[in-house]
């Protein structure tokens, strides 16, 4: 009965180093899938950070581009409104000379027909 007990307890032994061994390698796999996560995750972590490096100096760069062309607009603006304001005057000009033209067409119309009138009164001679 002894040597029963002796059995029985050194295949219970057995069983928990088996069950131990298998605790032991899950505790091991779950750490390497954790420290490579970890360092996947530290990886992308830095690659974030770099580009969000990235794009604070491409922001610096536009905003000193944006400034850059806000200058040259502020520079050309004198020059605009001048170009502006010469249009203008070649608007006014122009209409100015339309009007002209059309009072000296008037006028042309009108001394011509005082013209005729004065013919017809005097010509052919009355005797």
């Amino acid at each position: 009965m002894v040597d029963q007990q002796v059995q029985d307890i050194t295949r219970e032994l057995m069983g928990l180093n088996r069950v131990i061994g298998e605790l032991t390698s899950k505790v091991a796999t779950l750490m390497q899938t954790w420290e490579h996560n970890d360092r996947e995750a530290t990886e992308g972590r830095r690659r974030l950070y770099q580009k969000v490096e990235d794009m604070n100096a491409r922001v610096g760069e536009l905003a000193g581009r944006v400034d850059s062309m806000g200058k040259e607009v502020a520079a050309m603006k004198p020059s605009v409104d001048t170009f502006d304001e010469q249009r203008q005057q070649s608007i006014g000009s122009e209409k100015t000379m339309t009007a002209m033209r059309a009072a000296f067409y008037a006028f042309l119309g009108v001394a011509g027909g005082v013209i005729v009138k004065l013919i017809e009164l005097f010509w052919p001679p009355k005797h």
